[in-house]
């Protein structure tokens, strides 16, 4: 096979689809945590529960 394989991914962003290269800083950050997170937790399934710093502090 000499054909380059190519992977796009996109979201939903207040009901549009967006391409991920579209995403603000912010949006990125914002994804890559949420990424973390939900990894990590099924990881970890019944022994850790990850959450956000910002969210731990607010439940504080």
């Amino acid at each position: 096979m000499d054909k380059d394989i190519r992977c796009e991914s996109y979201l939903w962003v207040q009901g549009i689809q967006t391409s991920t290269e579209d995403l603000t800083p912010t949006q990125r950050e914002a994804l890559a945590i949420w990424l973390k997170k939900e990894y990590l937790n099924e990881l970890c399934r019944g022994k850790y529960a990850f959450t956000p710093r910002e969210q731990e502090e607010n439940m504080k």
